[in-house]
């Protein structure tokens, strides 16, 4: 079940994930660009070259969105924000591909800047510990310093919708890591509450909510939640995407 859920954070990646952090960091007003931030823009703007994408300001102004032509981006960044956040410390817990994890932790350090947030650094290695230690210590850290710290840093710049978008993407990844069939009730709740409170179609989390509400195993309620989740990244990328 890892393995399905770093894999699917990394196809989501590869389709949405350069084109989400471009925009976003072009739009939302990151300021100075590093080659690579400068080259990936121009890789976007050029495979988009059809849609009024972005606007740059002249002399270090702050970037905007051209006639206000995509409103799901910040629900869009939002969403990447705290899906990175929670692969990246999942892949730490991990000990697995290090690189792919470097990765996923510098979009998250991308998206934090974007959304003006000081990210709590991940957990230092513990000489000795075992891996399910490491793990729980990861967890840890999304439920609480981590995510937490993070989820108030988006309300504070973008309010109580896109912290809700944040939070839903980082609660997702770690009830599908994290469920017990004794908490189905719970984690249900906690999936269809934001999803509600986001106006999300039904479509993308009734499946997810009805089998954590039927008891199934955790194996079955994790491929459930990660395709919801999947599913609703999908939904804000989309949106990104489409002017008006």
């Amino acid at each position: 079940m890892k393995d399905q859920f770093l894999h699917q954070n990394s196809a989501l990646t590869t389709r949405f994930g350069l084109y989400g952090i471009a925009l976003l960091m072009a739009c939302v007003g990151c300021q100075g660009d590093t080659d690579g931030d400068a080259t990936a823009r121009a890789a976007i703007q050029q495979e988009h070259a059809q849609e009024p994408v972005v606007e740059i300001a002249q002399r270090g102004e702050r970037h905007r969105l051209m006639d206000a032509s995509s409103p799901g981006t910040a629900d869009f960044g939002a969403w990447a924000f705290g899906d990175s956040l929670a692969t990246a410390a999942v892949m730490w817990g991990d000990q697995g591909d290090a690189a792919a994890a470097s990765e996923q932790w510098l979009s998250a350090l991308r998206l934090a800047n974007v959304f003006r947030v000081g990210l709590t650094p991940l957990p230092l290695t513990r000489p000795g510990e075992t891996q399910e230690q490491r793990m729980a210590r990861a967890l840890n850290y999304l439920m609480d310093e981590g995510g937490r710290h993070a989820a108030v840093g988006v309300r504070e710049s973008f309010g109580d919708r896109a912290a809700v978008i944040f939070e839903l993407a980082l609660k997702s990844k770690v009830i599908a890591l994290m469920h017990v069939p004794s908490s189905g009730m719970s984690d249900a709740d906690t999936i269809l509450d934001r999803s509600r409170r986001l106006e999300l179609p039904e479509a993308l989390y009734v499946d997810a909510v009805e089998a954590l509400r039927l008891g199934v195993s955790s194996e079955d309620a994790a491929t459930r939640v990660l395709a919801m989740s999947k599913a609703v990244g999908e939904h804000f990328a989309l949106r990104a995407k489409k002017p008006g």
